[in-house]
């Protein structure tokens, strides 16, 4: 959903990580973090040998 050419569940997303007191180091690090863990749909236990 974009309005106005931001994304709002963006803006959402950070002004939630505000309102818990999150540093924006906090928040780049958790972002950093995810994209590095496998996610559900990438790791199926039955491709393994």
């Amino acid at each position: 959903m974009r309005k106005e050419g931001l994304d709002v569940e963006w803006l959402s997303l950070i002004s939630e990580a505000k309102r818990l007191g999150l540093t924006l180091e906090e928040v780049r690090d958790y972002i950093n973090n995810s994209k590095k863990r496998p996610t559900e749909d990438s790791f199926n236990i039955s491709n393994i040998s």
